[in-house]
């Protein structure tokens, strides 16, 4: 059974599993602070909050501006276990969804602009509105919520009507899920916690206006995505061997990606009609082919 989940992972990291890869990092992430603090407690060393707090986003610019790297590693910390799984569980469940339809590749960019989106809602909010005035320069954010939740509310927008079965209630639809949640971010921002609800609404809103692009046929995140790619690509060993052979086969390679896109083009045309049905009248609306079409499709992407 171990060797089976092994083998299971493996083969998802293999294949590129952007949502799995998000999970494997946020928890190594984890587990390696944990035991840095674990260390730092037994032998009295001191050194765990400085270095905690180096990686923190915080609610001041002035302090930002001296780590203006928090915006990106605040998603990849969390307070405790439960916040850790509470999160890593919606990541799996909102983005397994996401990617079967969506697309796995959009979830990396997705993921990191909806946690910028947070991150600044959270700092504008808590330099201008007088609750927030007692923080000062005390306040800091943490937690993959914002980028996770931007990933779920996108999805839920585009797919407002596609059901989920839910342990002890049973099929929901994801608009009325996104609904409750953001709600419950809403209610709560004057308790404890304001800094994260807020940071939540901030990358809930920013899924939901990613989907509003996508049904207008474009994607904002396109160019954060292109800037990854190129990144990974520097660090690539694999990419530098392949250099060398592209010269070779150019003119093999550009004749088949020019099949390719003709391929993917009229498949994405079948998938955007058969979400456009899902969207306006559910699910159940499909017919036999049309679900083992949409289906199939999604397992190739």
């Amino acid at each position: 059974m171990n060797n089976s989940i092994i083998d299971d992972i493996k083969y998802n990291l293999k294949a590129g599993n952007n949502v799995l890869r998000f999970i494997i990092i946020n928890s190594g992430i984890f587990i390696l602070l944990g035991l840095f603090s674990l260390t730092d407690n037994l032998f009295k060393l001191g050194g765990i909050l400085q270095f905690h707090d180096f990686f923190t986003f915080p609610s001041s610019v002035v302090w930002w501006i001296r780590k203006p790297w928090s915006l990106f590693t605040y998603m990849f910390l969390h307070r405790d276990l439960f916040h850790l799984l509470g999160n890593m569980l919606m990541l799996y469940f909102g983005g397994r969804i996401f990617s079967d339809f969506l697309g796995n590749q959009r979830i990396v960019a997705l993921y990191f602009t909806g946690g910028i989106a947070g991150a600044l809602l959270y700092m504008l909010l808590y330099n201008t509105i007088p609750m927030f005035a007692d923080a000062g320069f005390n306040a800091n954010l943490i937690g993959s919520s914002a980028a996770v939740l931007a990933i779920f509310f996108a999805i839920a927008s585009y797919l407002p009507n596609y059901e989920v079965s839910l342990m002890l209630i049973g099929p929901v639809r994801l608009k009325y899920i996104a609904l409750f949640l953001f709600l419950i971010d809403l209610l709560s921002i004057d308790k404890s916690n304001p800094g994260g609800h807020i940071a939540h609404i901030g990358g809930a809103l920013f899924g939901i206006a990613y989907a509003s692009g996508l049904r207008k046929g474009y994607d904002f995140t396109i160019s954060f995505n292109r800037l990854i790619n190129k990144i990974g690509n520097l660090f690539s060993k694999t990419e530098k061997s392949k250099n060398s052979r592209m010269k070779v086969a150019y003119k093999q390679a550009e004749a088949n990606k020019a099949k390719a896109s003709n391929v993917a083009k009229n498949k994405q045309e079948i998938i955007d009609a058969i979400l456009d049905k899902i969207s306006k009248s559910g699910y159940d609306s499909l017919t036999k082919e049309e679900q083992e079409t949409i289906f199939k499709m999604s397992k190739e992407n």
